[in-house]
């Protein structure tokens, strides 16, 4: 078993993320998305929902212990910190425009913060609050 598994295994879940990243060297917001997109269909709708004219179709979001929560168009799932920035990144990519999904990014990258200790917990946990 991997020190970030051991870490993980123990409950100490943002010792092993801070671990994990300072062993792979990755450069959180700025890494590329990986190979294989965690929850694809959550994130197909999360591009789709960008161009949404339904204004009562909205993003879900909150940040847990453990992940981060995202709910969107019938989809949903928990993310981990480093899935929130990949998933973050590949939607900087994809999108040029102010909005919800652009606020989602910053919210991803803010919960990813959060849940390696980076940041504290006194903000706001949902999205729809954050914002």
């Amino acid at each position: 078993m991997t020190r970030s598994a051991n870490l993980i295994a123990d409950g100490q879940t943002k010792t092993a993320n801070r671990v994990r990243r300072d062993l792979l060297g990755v450069e959180p917001d700025s890494r590329p998305l990986r190979n294989t997109i965690p929850h694809r269909e959550l994130y197909e709708a999360l591009l789709t929902q960008r161009q949404a004219d339904n204004p009562d179709e909205s993003v879900t979001a909150s940040i847990e212990e453990d992940g981060i929560t995202v709910s969107c168009r019938g989809e949903s799932a928990h993310y981990t910190s480093d899935e929130a920035r990949d998933i973050a990144a590949g939607l900087e990519s994809r999108t040029d425009e102010d909005g919800e999904i652009r606020d989602l990014i910053a919210f991803f990258r803010h919960g990813a913060d959060v849940l390696e200790g980076k940041e504290d917990r006194s903000r706001q946990m949902n999205f729809e609050d954050w914002r």
